[in-house]
């Protein structure tokens, strides 16, 4: 790992991560401050490494102690648009446009739950929008999976950290 800083900003390079089919991405955490030198958001994005284009994404709040989740997302319909796009695909017709499925949700969670026990941090929260659960009915048992529990009238995800 290595840091880099910026006014009120430290950008943390990750060690590369690979998805199921040994595809290589890069992940970058940035981190901002408030002006206590408190870590206020976390920001983590995912990026393929040979395209240099963002795949995923998590941006989360420390708020009351606890780290919120406050979007996330592996994307499922990359599009290729520009000359240079088109190309790219020509070359590298093995190229996903969907990049779920793939392990790498699972692995920027992790690096979630990392982060948050390297700040001290108790507990993991956040919500699952209805928006969330009609296109991706599939989060609820994935969250579960992973440790959180999820209350089902508030659709509120918890993950305690020990």
């Amino acid at each position: 790992m290595s840091y880099t800083a910026e006014p009120g900003a430290l950008s943390e390079e990750v060690e590369n991560i690979f998805d199921c089919d040994g595809r290589e991405y890069h992940l970058e955490i940035d981190y901002f401050f408030d002006k206590n030198c408190q870590s206020q958001a976390i920001y983590f994005f995912l990026n393929r490494c040979e395209r240099n284009n963002r795949v995923g994404y998590a941006y989360c709040l420390i708020e009351d102690g606890n780290l919120k989740i406050a979007d996330f997302l592996i994307y499922d319909n990359q599009t290729f648009q520009s000359g240079i796009d088109k190309l790219f695909k020509l070359t590298h017709w093995n190229e996903p446009t969907n990049y779920r499925n793939k392990t790498l949700g699972t692995q920027l969670l992790q690096h979630i739950i990392n982060v948050a026990r390297r700040k001290g941090i108790h507990e993991i929260v956040g919500e699952l929008t209805y928006e969330d659960r009609t296109q991706q009915p599939f989060l609820i048992g994935w969250y579960e999976k992973h440790g959180f529990t999820i209350d089902p009238k508030s659709y509120q995800i918890r993950f305690t950290l020990a």
